[in-house]
């Protein structure tokens, strides 16, 4: 069975890792949970030739977490969009809700203002 783990809302699009925690918690397989987050979306949309899995010759969209992405207290220590770091990750205060806002100057800037 292909599982999505999704949100119709943007703005809270921060607490997919937490509702893919709680599936864990609930019995599902960690890695399970992961490709409900990754390559099932990606597959869905047709877009799993280039994205949703690590692989060469694919877009590096990347978050390298402290601890268990899973876990609330695990905080992002690297972020990758289309294969470059964005070093605005490092100064963001990950303990507080990030703000709409803040993603869409992270992702303008690694973007190089391109895009929305």
């Amino acid at each position: 069975v292909r599982v999505i783990i999704r949100t119709d809302d943007a703005y809270l699009a921060h607490n997919l890792r937490q509702e893919a925690g709680n599936a864990v918690g609930w019995g599902m397989d960690r890695d399970a949970a992961l490709r409900a987050l990754t390559s099932e979306p990606a597959r869905a949309f047709g877009m799993d030739r280039d994205y949703g899995t690590i692989a060469p010759g694919r877009v590096a969209n990347l978050v390298v977490w402290n601890g268990d992405p899973f876990e609330l207290s695990s905080r992002p220590t690297h972020l990758l969009i289309r294969g470059r770091e964005n070093r605005k990750a490092a100064s963001i205060n990950w303990t507080k809700d990030l703000s709409i806002d803040d993603l869409n100057a992270c992702l303008h800037r690694a973007l190089g203002g391109r895009g929305q």
